[in-house]
């Protein structure tokens, strides 16, 4: 009789271990970085006490059902920022039903070790008693997680983001009398659902004008004209497919990115922040913003305008290759970019799109441009602490336009520094740097649109600073001080004070 009951223990306690754990899944990072945080003492969740990175129930809570409580996925993905890279089996849940499994069990051996098996309920005298007594205490349960949807499909995890800027800004050139004034709002909401451990999407929302106002590198919108509604538009749409026998390190990316996501870019020489390419990109290494230790590798093909009855549509490649590592206390990152353009030379503005209104910002043209557009640009950063723990960084870009023909004002150049960092609450950071872009060295129409009022041919410097105040707040002010034209006396200042909050 003792043999059987523990065999029949053994067998369904297994059971339980290899049913439930499929029913309950805590998500944490890839192999390496999951190895890293185990390494960590990241603690326990305080509503479902659940281990952050094994979902190991903690052992001094009995009786606990060890379900995942939101709290503690939305711990799991905001306080230690863990992304949803890789899948750990959570066996707290089959820990609890063995645990209750065994709580039967004992009860029979109790029975029979002491002598007492007359006393032991008739019921559970016969081995196949037990089976039923206990399917019948579960039966319920599994009844509730079937209609429940809890089955091995994975739930879609919905990430939400969104911040609202509201900015004042001041403009003045040298010969004017009077400042332009304005207050201009910026609003953004996304969504990006983690669907499996191969695919993950984005769609977000955006203010920004429509038509001829539709200016790809801002979405600012102005307060006036009579109080009238704001424009939303569709900013990103895009779907990342991650296949895993690539052990999660190549992206492949269709639709519309934000480019601080698509390209490693370390300032806006090149392409302002507002920026969302279209097309196909690769990435092996780079993760949106982020980038492994070792190489990142990037190529892309973008389209930038669909003519109709033309074999000649506007067009961008782009590849580019960076190494981030460290050396000592201080972390670096150094890497190259080609931005290959099509089909621009020769052409009007228009080619870029209705939104230009006859506007070439800054390029060579005789009411078409004179040269193609073939970008080399070096790009690098070394950062870490002083003394005091304080972080800085150290960055900057170079950039020429090979293209055939072009001899002149074919280059430019951004250098940097930035301390402090406004992360938490209390936090503060300064950024500062010096700016000098020929009229083509890029194509004006994406490099930063408030430097000399966007485009190319101009030099100058700005200052910023930021502070963190209150969660998810910081507050912030910025000067730009640049000359419309290299080596011209005509100047533009242009001070700007912002509120930015996340959510």
């Amino acid at each position: 009789m003792l043999n059987n009951v523990s065999l029949l223990k053994t067998v369904f306690c297994n059971a339980l271990v290899m049913w439930f754990p499929i029913t309950c899944r805590v998500k944490v990072k890839t192999h390496k970085e999951l190895h890293l945080l185990k390494s960590r003492q990241v603690g326990k969740c305080r509503s479902c006490r659940i281990c952050f990175v094994t979902g190991n129930l903690r052992p001094d809570v009995s009786g606990y059902s060890g379900i995942p409580c939101a709290s503690h996925l939305r711990h799991v993905r905001q306080s230690l920022n863990l992304g949803l890279r890789h899948t750990v089996i959570c066996r707290n849940v089959a820990r609890s039903f063995q645990a209750c499994n065994n709580s039967l069990t004992k009860r029979v051996v109790d029975y029979l070790r002491s002598g007492r098996l007359q006393q032991m309920p008739l019921f559970l005298q016969k081995p196949e008693n037990i089976i039923i007594y206990i399917m019948k205490k579960f039966i319920a349960l599994f009844a509730f997680l079937l209609v429940s949807g809890w089955s091995t499909a994975e739930a879609v995890d919905w990430n939400w983001k969104g911040d609202v800027r509201y900015r004042y800004e001041s403009k003045i050139k040298t010969d004017d009398d009077n400042s332009r004034d304005r207050h201009r709002i910026r609003v953004r909401l996304g969504v990006y659902p983690w669907i499996t451990e191969e695919l993950s999407a984005g769609v977000q929302l955006a203010t920004g004008g429509t038509g001829e106002d539709a200016d790809p590198v801002s979405r600012n919108v102005t307060f006036g004209n009579g109080f009238s509604m704001k424009d939303i538009n569709l900013n990103q749409a895009f779907i990342d497919y991650h296949p895993m026998f690539f052990d999660g390190e190549a992206n492949f990316i269709f639709g519309k990115r934000e480019v601080k996501q698509t390209l490693v870019r370390v300032n806006d020489l090149v392409w302002d922040s507002d920026l969302t390419l279209e097309g196909i990109t690769f990435h092996y290494g780079k993760d949106g913003k982020k980038q492994r230790q070792g190489l990142n590798a990037v190529a892309g093909y973008y389209f930038i305008d669909e003519i109709k009855k033309s074999e000649e549509d506007p067009f961008l490649w782009a590849a580019q290759l960076a190494f981030t590592g460290k050396a000592g206390d201080l972390g670096f990152m150094l890497g190259a970019g080609y931005y290959d353009f099509e089909n621009i030379e020769g052409m009007s503005d228009d080619i870029l799109g209705d939104w230009t209104g006859g506007d070439y910002f800054g390029n060579s043209h005789n009411g078409v441009y004179w040269y193609d557009y073939n970008i080399v640009e070096i790009f690098g950063s070394v950062g870490g602490k002083f003394g005091g723990g304080l972080p800085f960084k150290v960055y900057g870009q170079y950039v020429v336009n090979v293209a055939e023909d072009v001899d002149d004002d074919n280059n430019g150049y951004l250098v940097g520094i930035k301390i402090g960092k406004a992360k938490k609450v209390g936090q503060w950071e300064l950024d500062a740097n010096y700016t000098h872009l020929e009229k083509d060295a890029v194509l004006g129409a994406y490099t930063d649109s408030d430097r000399w009022g966007g485009g190319t041919d101009g030099q100058g410097f700005e200052v910023g600073a930021k502070y963190h105040l209150v969660q998810n707040m910081t507050l912030g002010a910025k000067y730009l001080g640049h000359e419309i034209g290299i080596d011209s006396d005509e100047t533009l200042h242009v001070l700007q004070a912002d509120m930015v909050v996340k959510f």
